[in-house]
């Protein structure tokens, strides 16, 4: 890669620690230089984060306290976090990833490798999960991860893809089964590279997942 900007877009409620953990990994552990957007619903966000724990944030959100009950209200939550921090790491970044406060990218190369094998690909976004064709209850459309996915900016600039309501993709059985209807209709699966299926995936001691 030459000199593009990475923004990496938070999404959290009250996982603190956690994104003081990420932020240390950032700005301490990784040798570039990267945008860091947040944006929080707790009505404590802005005091903890910017004020008690003096987090170098590039951009910050403050959202709404959104109370819900298991179910679409849930994630329509998460879906307006995910929006409104990938919106704010848009502003100053060539590329995006998304991730929850307590999900975190420990390894900077592979990060940047992904991003040059979907440049390579012709690709605008790439993704965790195991595609449109896998069906379940919950999946609809197919499984996408709402953390970890990678998108070239200018694309997602130039499609809007930001815009929408988060009523946009009712029925909410899943954030999953939302992002990948959002995708499908947006981006279409030419411009998509999923660059994991998961069956990799393993536990901090090695074993394997359920994935």
């Amino acid at each position: 890669m030459g000199k593009e900007k990475i923004g990496l877009a938070v999404s959290l409620y009250d996982k603190f620690d956690d994104l003081a953990i990420l932020h240390d990994i950032l700005r301490h552990n990784f040798e570039n230089d990267y945008y860091l957007s947040v944006h929080c619903n707790h009505p404590d966000g802005r005091e903890e984060i910017l004020e008690k724990r003096n987090l170098d944030i590039d951009h910050y959100s403050q959202g709404g306290e959104i109370e819900y009950q298991p179910g679409a209200q849930k994630v329509m939550r998460i879906l307006n976090s995910l929006k409104e921090s990938c919106l704010g790491a848009m502003e100053e970044s060539d590329y995006v990833m998304h991730v929850h406060a307590d999900a975190w990218p420990l390894d900077e190369e592979k990060l940047r490798e992904i991003i040059e094998e979907m440049n390579y690909k012709g690709r605008e976004i790439a993704l965790r999960g195991k595609g449109n064709t896998f069906r379940r209850r919950r999946f609809h459309t197919g499984l996408v991860m709402d953390q970890f996915f990678i998108f070239r900016t200018k694309y997602f600039k130039e499609i809007s893809f930001f815009d929408f309501d988060i009523f946009d993709p009712l029925p909410h059985r899943s954030i999953h089964d939302c992002m990948m209807t959002l995708l499908l209709g947006r981006v279409g699966r030419s411009n998509m590279w999923f660059y994991s299926d998961m069956t990799e995936d393993v536990y901090w001691d090695n074993r394997k997942t359920s994935n």
